[in-house]
């Protein structure tokens, strides 16, 4: 089988198996991708091997988005520079390249919303320990790395809560 390892020449025999098999070029080359892109440092190095079939993927009804799905699947499981990666794509054409810019701009977009909701998720926690502070004087550390490693809805919760709480255990409860 493909996905078994087999001994030093396993890599050489799963291409050769792999590339031997009825499938179509994006799930070859996404089969391959399973095994050896997560947490791979090298992944552009070793995709040279199979730039034959990251070219098929041209041929295919959606070759724009087979390369996006293969470009998101590599940034989210492995751990090789984006530059290296660039590298690859761009000796696959202009379509390729397309799929890079797309790929990079919708992880940055990522990136940034997520930023925002984690800087949300902390200024409601610092306003929570702030009304919780004035309404009930100093607090313990323990509450206080408590409502900052709370999730957001916990953290609503007590915010709504603190309102109408007469102590912290309550509003904390």
């Amino acid at each position: 089988m493909f996905l078994r390892d087999r001994g030093p020449s396993s890599a050489v025999e799963r291409s050769t198996t792999l590339r031997a098999r009825d499938l179509t070029p994006a799930t070859r080359v996404l089969l391959v991708l399973q095994k050896i892109a997560p947490k791979n440092r090298g992944l552009g190095r070793d995709m040279l091997d199979w730039l034959e079939d990251l070219r098929e993927l041209e041929s295919g009804p959606d070759p724009l988005g087979d390369y996006l799905t293969v470009l998101t699947y590599i940034m989210t499981v492995g751990d090789t520079p984006e530059t290296d990666i660039a590298t690859v794509f761009e000796q696959l054409g202009p379509l390729a390249k397309e799929a890079i810019v797309t790929t990079a701009e919708t992880i940055e977009a990522r990136g940034r919303a997520k930023g925002r909701a984690e800087g949300l998720a902390e200024g409601r926690a610092e306003v929570l320990l702030e009304q919780m502070t004035v309404k009930f004087g100093p607090l313990p550390a323990s509450a206080i790395r408590r409502v900052r490693s709370a999730g957001q809805d916990q953290v609503r919760t007590w915010t709504a809560r603190v309102l109408t709480a007469a102590t912290l255990d309550e509003t904390l409860a």
